[in-house]
């Protein structure tokens, strides 16, 4: 039509020239038709698209209801395998539960035995530290007895060597000085026949003082220096009843 306007047709005598009024004519009626052609095509074309929309929107309601029936199952699936993890884990814990139990009611019993043993070994204990402790008395007592009778023996020989010491005669008139001298000279001469009998004797007993130092111990013998030293020390009795038990063993 754009066309048609702009066209110029020359006059002729009678008005414009048929033949290119003709001419134009069929070029429009050739444009027509293939804009005619043209917009059947594309009918055509919108009308595959709209064929396309329509298989494009069935395909996705069919997509979008099968998401909505996967979504369905698989939420109770999920359900499902909750359920079933909530029941075992139910069972699990009545089962910890269970075997807690036990375990505890175990340890009881057996803290209960072991209590029971610890007084059955707490009253063995005592028996055995009561004999132990009567063994030991009578023990102490033993050597009691034994020590008792054996400075017994040594009074017993003291005084039998004291009485074969020979006798001063004594005179009527009261002791002078030199009474007293000839004393202090026997009771000298008596102490060396006593140390003389202690020399070369083994110690049967450790000699010490009484604050516990030991100035001779057992198996040594006596020497003239141990007596010295009994002596200064206040500790020649000791001497004598360590040493006795050898001289009594010998004879």
């Amino acid at each position: 039509m754009e066309q048609s306007n702009k066209s110029q047709f020359q006059r002729s005598f009678r008005g414009y020239d048929p033949a290119e009024v003709d001419a134009y004519i069929a070029s429009l009626h050739a444009r027509l038709a293939d804009l005619e052609k043209e917009n059947g095509k594309l009918k055509a074309g919108l009308d595959s698209y709209r064929k396309q929309e329509g298989l494009l929107r069935a395909a996705l309601v069919t997509a979008e209801e099968a998401a909505a029936k996967v979504r369905e199952k698989a939420a109770q699936e999920a359900a499902r395998a909750v359920a079933a993890a909530e029941k075992k884990a139910a069972s699990i814990l009545k089962e910890a539960e269970a075997k807690a139990r036990d375990l505890e009611a175990d340890a009881a019993t057996y803290r209960e035995e072991i209590r029971k043993r610890l007084y059955a070994y707490e009253r063995e204990a005592r028996v055995l530290l009561d004999r132990f402790y009567g063994i030991a008395r009578r023990h102490v007592e033993a050597l009691e007895r034994e020590f008792v009778k054996e400075v017994e023996v040594l009074l017993a020989r003291i005084d039998a060597e004291y009485g074969e010491l020979p006798r001063p005669e004594r005179p009527a008139a009261p002791p002078g000085r030199g009474e007293v001298e000839t004393t202090d000279a026997l009771a000298a001469e008596w102490e060396d026949k006593e140390a003389a009998a202690l020399l070369g004797r083994t110690l049967t007993l450790d000699l010490t003082d009484p604050e516990g130092r030991v100035l001779a111990r057992r198996g040594e013998s006596v020497t003239p220096e141990l007596i010295e030293r009994a002596v200064a020390a206040g500790l020649y009795g000791d001497l004598v009843a360590a040493a006795a038990g050898e001289g009594d063993a010998g004879s």
